[in-house]
């Protein structure tokens, strides 16, 4: 709809800069009438302040300048806005314009008149002064934002011949009461959506200050366009599961949010749902999500880190630009198109991970920021993109001058190739969740394996069984560790005993001498086959004399050389994983 323009500069004014007011004409040539539509007049009278609306038909549309459905003229009354008092509507009137009375503050009183159809969007926006308004018979629609800023209407009332609407304490719904239309930005507080609602009108909160706790339905399934924008006071929201639209600036500008778990069934994000959001530190999308519109996210500093769900396959030009706290965000694979500065002046990010699925990213879509001394864009210093050879990530990262890491195809790091001894056990680790890496990028191969990893990959490699959890004899190992439950189970099946009885060394480099005796115990310790012992090292008296030489005659290790198993060296994570393979993984 053309006359969605106005409410779209409005609302922008908050992401950018701030909009100037409607400019007051000069009084020079004083003019108090003339045409306001194709069968209607106006006149005003200075000394009663009353404005005065003749003929019958609709009402132009006032969008300052812009194109609209009927005129292109500025509200012609402009100039007298603050000066209205009174205004009189015929009888035969049928809709009222977009922003037609906006900012009559003076305006205490109106009667709409029987005959009347339609109210355009923003027509009586910031009328502070009105404090009732009476629906009349012949209404069939409000369009959003119509009402927008009058703090002082408390309440609503219908006609009660009206086919179309009723009111509810004050609150206006369809006649089947399936949908809120308008709730009176004048109340405050906390306000409980009625049981049967199902859809939530355009710009049905739009501004209300005052309200500061919502309670949604569980039968909600859409929220219109505008709906609850600029509704700073609210500061938690929980929506119902069955909840499947989020419309276009829905919950724009509500700068107490500080949290949001969208709901499971919900799949697109409408454009600047949750613009300008400043407070929000932390969002759940749902796995059903596939699409984040336009800004959705724009201007939410708050922002730290962004996990995307599964089925995600779209993210919108500046969905998430100027999010200026984002350190870090993870794509997932099914990913196909960034949008045009999706990720623009997000300048606390210094890397991006993309996926070989991604087909189109938009120009400027991460990476750079905006110098406001010249108004250019300028790179992010030592910005690096992760991907895969032959991709968009490459094309855009050799385009814009940005590092390109490349990605091994099958694993995802970069720090692995398939020439390395420990790739196949690597390969193997992985797609059982026997590891993951050390980061989304890394598997770090040639680390040292502390014993805390190492019991970890044993846990995890024999399926994460059960223990008793609350025996722990270990001071150094921690329940908010994640070797927590690994060290206590393989404490409690004999797999270790510790460094000594009350330490486990959890964060100590594990030796060759030490993985080996953990794997031989994990196999419950079997006698090695009688036979030579290649290894000058390793000695009969040697705790890990039998480990090691079953190690050796099964394959597990050859040793550091023909005649040396090096049993005091460290080993890194390729090499566990590598001995892992060897033990469960070829079998």
């Amino acid at each position: 709809m053309k006359t969605r323009i106005l409410s779209l500069l409005l609302a922008l004014a908050l992401l950018c800069t701030v909009l100037p007011q409607f400019t007051l004409s000069a009084r020079a040539e004083e003019v108090y009438s003339g045409a306001c539509g194709e069968h209607l007049t106006w006149s005003f009278d200075p000394g009663t302040g009353t404005l005065t609306i003749a003929g019958s038909g609709a009402m132009c549309d006032y969008i300052y300048g812009f194109f609209s459905d009927y005129c292109y003229s500025d509200i012609p009354w402009d100039s007298y806005r603050s000066e209205i008092l009174h205004v009189v509507l015929p009888a035969g009137l049928t809709y009222i314009g977009s922003s037609a009375f906006y900012g009559c503050t003076g305006l205490t009183q109106l009667t709409l008149p029987a005959g009347l159809t339609r109210i355009g969007w923003n027509a009586f926006e910031g009328c502070t002064g009105l404090t009732q308004i009476t629906l009349p018979a012949g209404l069939a629609g409000i369009d959003s934002s119509a009402f927008k800023g009058c703090t002082g209407l408390t309440a609503f009332s219908v006609a009660s011949d009206n086919p179309n609407f009723s009111s509810n304490a004050g609150v206006v719904f369809n006649k089947e009461g399936s949908e809120l239309v308008l709730y009176p930005c004048g109340r405050t507080g906390a306000y409980t959506v009625p049981a049967g609602v199902t859809s939530i009108g355009g710009g049905a909160f739009e501004d209300c200050t005052g309200l500061t706790q919502l309670t949604l339905p569980d039968a909600l399934t859409e929220i219109g366009e505008y709906a609850f924008y600029g509704c700073t006071g609210l500061t938690q929201l929980k929506f119902p599961a069955g909840l499947t639209e989020i419309g276009e600036w829905a919950f724009a500008a509500c700068i107490g949010l500080t949290q949001l778990s969208l709901p499971d069934g919900l799949t697109e994000i409408g454009k600047f749902a949750f613009s300008g959001c400043i407070g929000l530190t932390q969002i759940t999308l749902p796995d059903a999500l596939t699409r984040i519109g336009g800004s959705a996210f724009g201007y939410c500093t708050g922002l730290t880190q962004l996990t995307f769900p599964d089925g995600l396959t779209y993210i919108g030009d500046g969905a998430f630009s100027d999010c200026t706290g984002l350190t870090q965000i993870t794509f997932p694979d099914g990913l196909t198109a960034i949008g045009w500065h999706a990720f623009y002046e997000c300048t606390g990010l210094t890397d991006v991970v993309i996926p070989a699925s991604v087909t189109e990213i938009g120009g400027h879509a991460f990476g750079y920021w905006c110098d406001a001394d010249d108004g250019n864009y300028k790179p992010i210093a030592s910005f690096i993109i992760y991907g895969y050879k032959e991709t968009a990530a490459q094309t855009y990262a050799q385009e814009n001058g940005f590092r390109f890491i490349p990605l091994d195809p099958q694993s995802g790091f970069a720090d692995v190739k398939p020439k390395h001894y420990y790739y196949n056990a690597m390969l193997w680790a992985l797609e059982r969740g026997i590891t993951s890496g050390t980061s989304r990028v890394t598997f770090s191969p040639n680390d040292t394996c502390t014993r805390g990893q190492v019991m970890t990959f044993l846990y995890a490699a024999k399926g994460k069984p059960e223990a008793d959890w609350s025996n722990n004899p270990f001071v150094d190992v921690k329940k908010s560790k994640y070797y927590y439950k690994p060290v206590l189970w393989a404490n409690q099946n004999g797999i270790t005993n510790g460094v000594d009885d009350t330490h486990f060394q959890p964060n100590g480099g594990c030796t060759r001498a030490q993985v080996v005796t953990f794997l031989w115990a994990l196999s419950g310790k079997p006698n090695p086959k009688a036979g030579s012992n290649p290894f000058k090292d390793v000695k009969k008296s040697n705790w890990y004399y039998q480990a090691v030489l079953w190690a050796y005659q099964n394959g597990i290790t050859s040793g550091v050389d023909a005649t040396h198993f090096g049993p005091n060296q460290t080993c890194t994570r390729g090499q566990v994983v590598t001995f892992l393979y060897a033990l469960l993984g070829k079998k």
